[in-house]
């Protein structure tokens, strides 16, 4: 908790220092998120592979947040986001789902390339808040042994419905391998992640 509490922290003061810039031509723009997340757990991307292929299935779950466009240089801006993120799969031939809450902080570079229309990409950073499995009904936390920390490489992008409301797709591919004795005797896996959202900026 302490990690995540730091994080945050960090976090917090980086986007002061990028807010404190005097920019008066092209101001500081802030804006909140929400939406789903298609998230997979992809068991094959373990670190060894299953040796016996584990047939995995897309879950979804929900994303709100708030987040900044500051710019850079042109048509370039930075995007960091602070976002609650629910994220997990399914072990389809057991029968077991997994939930996974965390804190999301993904930093974007973002490029307003034609009119409404912007394209997005950067590294997303990831802290557990807390997890759950569910198998025929009952379910469990498995939290304590889980990794606590997700990296992955996330690129899509936006569209200016008006100047104040957009929607957006992403699609992120985990670079860290997670693992934990709750997840299939702790095999390995690697996250895949689709998400679908609607923004407004003030």
């Amino acid at each position: 908790m302490n990690l995540k509490i730091l994080s945050f922290i960090v976090f917090s003061l980086f986007l002061h220092g990028i807010c404190a810039q005097p920019l008066e031509r092209n101001p500081v723009r802030y804006g909140v998120r929400a939406g789903v997340n298609f998230s997979n757990m992809n068991f094959s991307k373990g670190s060894p592979p299953p040796a016996i292929p584990i047939e995995s299935s897309w879950k979804p779950g929900g994303i709100a947040g708030f987040f900044i466009i500051a710019p850079l240089s042109g048509s370039f801006y930075i995007q960091p986001e602070y976002l609650y993120s629910q994220m997990g799969g399914k072990a389809a031939s057991l029968g077991t789902s997994y939930e996974f809450n965390y804190i999301s902080l993904p930093v974007f570079l973002r490029w307003e390339a034609m009119g409404r229309l912007s394209f997005i990409a950067g590294p997303q950073f990831q802290l557990l808040i807390n997890a759950k499995q569910k198998n025929e009904g009952s379910g469990s936390m498995i939290t304590k042994g889980l990794e606590d920390r997700s990296l992955g490489a996330t690129f899509g992008v936006e569209y200016d419905i008006t100047s104040t409301f957009g929607i957006g797709i992403k699609y992120m591919l985990g670079l860290n391998h997670i693992s934990s004795e709750a997840v299939m005797n702790s095999q390995e896996f690697k996250y895949e992640m689709l998400q679908l959202s609607l923004f407004y900026i003030f």
